[in-house]
């Protein structure tokens, strides 16, 4: 429903979803569908302290099924949350942990998305030097997936999706 353009009848059904589940709260399921509520609640309503809370629950489900990876996930979409509120501060602490994750786990998407966020947050807060720090680290993570990849036309769509963060180093310079 949500790529169809009907927001409100999305979070019905993953209201719905999340009643049908709530017997497993550590379910994988209910995990990707409280996710998925709080996706729409930042981006499709603009309902960023409905959707700070959302994925703040996320994260707790998340710690508590051992899901390392969904962990950093939601810590990246609270981050990106706190972002948008303009909370520079908080939305770095949860950059901070994700990045502390994907490293450790060796999450290629999940690091350099960490570190984007954090740029974004130090440069939101005025710390310019560490945002470009943060920045050129993320275009290094960036570069070295890219340059595994074999085809040329495959390594023009990998970047296509990421050009946020080259423009963001850009702009640091």
């Amino acid at each position: 429903y949500r790529r169809l353009g009907d927001p409100q009848k999305a979070l019905e059904t993953y209201q719905q979803a999340r009643k049908l589940l709530a017997s497993d709260p550590n379910a994988a399921a209910a995990l990707y569908t409280l996710h998925n509520v709080g996706v729409v609640e930042a981006l499709d309503f603009r309902n960023l302290e409905g959707a700070l809370k959302t994925f703040t629950e996320a994260i707790g489900i998340a710690a508590k099924s051992g899901s390392k990876r969904e962990l950093t996930l939601e810590r990246l979409f609270r981050g990106e949350t706190l972002l948008l509120m303009g909370r520079g501060a908080a939305a770095k602490a949860d950059f901070e942990a994700a990045l502390a994750d994907a490293r450790a786990l060796n999450l290629v998407d999940e690091l350099w998305t960490a570190l984007y966020g954090m740029g974004r947050a130090l440069a939101l807060d005025g710390d310019h030097d560490g945002a470009r720090k943060s920045f050129q680290e993320a275009v290094g993570v960036i570069e070295s997936a890219r340059a595994k990849l074999g085809k040329t036309t495959l390594k023009a769509e990998f970047l296509a999706e990421k050009r946020d963060v080259y423009d963001a180093l850009i702009g640091e310079l």
